[in-house]
């Protein structure tokens, strides 16, 4: 269901068709996701290394918080590959997670991998994203989600 909305909201803001481009984002933007765990979510394209075996195109964040004790960070650091002939594009990284449950800290390693797709200055993502807790004790989450961003 909110993916339906979702996807609504960004074709009436979009107005007429028009040939998508999964490089028309910008340096940021800033959206929605939903999902275990959703929250508020972020794009930062990164600068540019040359010389380097890897390097990540962008840099995402996801801020999953209730409004009592709970707040979970969630930061990764993405490869990008867009499809030939297709609007589509494939990104995959490593990252970090840590937050706050209670009085317990929280921190553990992270990945996320996933597809997204550009429609004018909207950009729609699928992602998975386990997090692997070390710390207060050793527990796995798989975690998963759909969402939006907007380019300004």
């Amino acid at each position: 269901m909110v993916l339906v909305v979702v996807g609504l909201m960004v074709l009436i803001a979009a107005g007429p068709p028009g040939v998508a481009n999964a490089q028309d984002g910008g340096r940021w933007s800033i959206g929605a996701a939903a999902g275990s765990p959703g929250g508020l979510t972020a794009r930062f394209a990164a600068q540019p290394h040359s010389g380097t075996a890897w390097s990540p195109q962008a840099y995402t964040a996801l801020l999953s918080f209730d409004l009592d004790n709970y707040a979970l960070l969630n930061v990764h650091a993405v490869s990008e590959h867009v499809l030939p002939d297709s609007p589509i594009t494939v990104f995959a990284g490593p990252g970090l997670a840590v937050g706050i449950d209670g009085h317990s800290a929280m921190a553990g390693i992270a990945a996320v991998f996933g597809l997204k797709f550009f429609r004018a200055r909207f950009e729609i993502f699928m992602q998975g994203h386990p997090r692997f807790m070390l710390v207060p004790g050793l527990r796995a989450f798989p975690g998963a989600g759909v969402g939006f961003r907007f380019h300004p």
